[in-house]
């Protein structure tokens, strides 16, 4: 996933994505410790382009993923799909050999900077990646989850564990404001 900076002058670069989830070091590293799977390979198309001293990456990426249900912890399947948009600056043009104050745009805030001949998209696009990834999934609305007690499954099958009462002394705490 490099492109080679000089070479996007003559003309935009398209660069077809096919790759496993453990081609990734990070999102290899997380989906072992979170619990989640890459069931396909990470497919998509980027386009590079360049314009000056600014270098844009648009593209769409998908997969599937399998993530455990936030209620009852089974396995749930969810297509995962993705926009890309990044912008980055060439390292020269961000540095500037006299001291300036100049006020940042917003549009600045969104920029990379890239140093070098070789543009290495990777860790960028696996940042992308893990912040696409849904926080929780359920495997249907009306989940009953995993029963407090036992731990059954009450989607699977009803238990007759007498249900904990928590514990309501800090309730009258709900309403108390403070007067300033």
């Amino acid at each position: 996933m490099q492109v080679q900076i000089d070479k996007l002058r003559a003309k935009p670069f398209q660069l077809d994505l096919n790759e496993q989830a453990s081609a990734f070091a990070e999102l290899a590293c997380g989906a072992s410790a979170k619990g989640f799977d890459f069931l396909e390979p990470i497919c998509g198309r980027l386009e590079v382009t360049r314009s000056n001293d600014l270098i844009k990456v648009a593209g769409h990426l998908s997969t599937r993923v399998a993530l455990a249900c936030g209620r009852c912890l089974v396995k749930v399947e969810s297509p995962l799909s993705l926009e890309l948009d990044l912008v980055y600056a060439l390292k020269a043009s961000v540095e500037s050999d006299e001291p300036e104050e100049l006020e940042l745009a917003r549009s600045d805030l969104d920029l990379l900077t890239v140093e070098g001949e070789v543009l290495d998209l990777k860790s960028e696009v696996e940042q992308e990646i893990i912040m696409a990834l849904p926080h929780q999934l359920m495997c249907h609305e009306q989940c009953s989850g995993l029963c407090p007690v036992c731990g059954c499954n009450l989607n699977q099958k009803s238990c007759d564990c007498e249900r904990p009462v928590f514990h309501s002394g800090l309730a009258a705490l709900k309403d108390f404001k403070i007067d300033s």
